[in-house]
């Protein structure tokens, strides 16, 4: 019977972990911003943009991308991203450049805009509540990336035609639909630092982090968060909005690998099997950074770590070893003492 359902954990946790990143089912759209007409340039948008869209490929995404864009360019981009977007398993919008709050409205600012008058943000601008209905069409998750909350130089110059719609420092807090995360270069209100190098804090942290295998969303962000506070000596917070649900999701999945019906003798000695295992059993550190998912330790403390160490226990430590098992490493269960860690780094 134990050995069944070790074999049954096995299967569920390769379905769990193993999951195809076609480029049929992601879909990504990346607008770099920094040509301005009426204001300064903005170097680092076109690189950031570029950088972040080579990304996307690797991971693979089929990436649409548009530098330097008007108003006719962006809007048009964003519906032709929004029809590809339709069924598609991710859909993904980074934008960097200039975006704005108006009357509690944030907008991003293509590089033909004047905005002499805050009455013609409509007009001139593109919204950030038209992104995200777009990417809500995807089944799994819609995310929009903004690296767009620079000090704004059309602020200080706009004239103010309406009395109830104030223009206000950075964004605006953001409430999306049901599976889809808007991520803040810096919090609401607050502006983000273009850097000094080729790409500004937030995207170089980005960048550091998306491609890592086996990195869940929520804590990809949380990593790019504690690195952007620690380039900016806490200056800038980068910000999350939205909520998803319980089931976890992988820009880059551990591993990939082709699965087919086997006996279980067979699937035991899968490469994904080894690597999960190791990563759980023998790396404490990427355990308590919660890398993995709850459910995931659980599963292959279970399928792989019992089956490799059970004929190397016996009395005391093979009764650690099942402690082990049903606790189980990860976000949300307890740990092990100190005696548990020690019999199972010594199977």
């Amino acid at each position: 019977m134990r050995t069944v359902r070790i074999t049954a954990l096995v299967a569920t946790s390769i379905w769990l972990l193993i999951q195809p990143a076609s480029a049929e089912n992601r879909i990504a759209l990346v607008i770099g911003n920094g040509s301005y007409e009426k204001v300064p340039e903005l170097p680092n948008p076109p690189r950031d943009a570029a950088d972040i869209g080579r990304a996307l490929e690797r991971l693979g995404f089929k990436v649409m991308q548009t530098k330097n864009a008007s108003a006719h360019e962006m809007r048009k981009a964003i519906v032709d991203f929004g029809r590809a977007a339709e069924g598609a398993e991710m859909a993904v919008v980074f934008y960097a450049g200039h975006g704005m709050e108006v009357g509690g409205e944030n907008w991003l600012i293509p590089i033909n805009a004047e905005l002499r008058s805050d009455a013609d943000i409509e007009s001139e601008a593109v919204s950030l509540r038209s992104i995200s209905l777009q990417v809500s069409k995807a089944r799994q998750l819609g995310l929009v990336i903004l690296d767009a909350c620079r000090n704004n130089p059309f602020a200080a110059k706009m004239k103010r035609s309406l009395n109830t719609r104030a223009v206000a420092r950075g964004l605006a807090p953001t409430e999306p639909s049901d599976n889809v995360l808007i991520a803040y270069a810096a919090r609401d209100g607050t502006t983000a630092s273009d850097g000094d190098g080729r790409n500004s804090p937030f995207t170089a942290a980005l960048l550091r982090n998306i491609e890592t295998p086996g990195l869940e969303i929520s804590f990809l962000f949380r990593n790019v968060r504690d690195e952007v506070m620690a380039a900016t000596n806490r200056e800038q917070q980068p910000f999350v909005y939205g909520s998803l649900s319980k089931e976890a999701i992988y820009l880059k999945p551990l591993a990939t690998v082709e699965t087919h019906p086997a006996r279980p003798t067979a699937v035991a000695k899968l490469p994904i099997l080894q690597e999960v295992t190791k990563e759980k059993i023998n790396s404490r550190d990427n355990l308590e950074r919660n890398r993995f998912s709850p459910e995931d330790a659980q599963r292959v403390a279970a399928m792989g770590a019992e089956r490799r160490c059970r004929p190397l226990l016996s009395g005391k430590r093979k009764a650690t070893f099942k402690i082990f098992i049903s606790s189980s490493w990860g976000y949300g269960h307890p740990k092990l003492d100190s005696a548990g860690e020690l019999a199972v780094m010594r199977c």
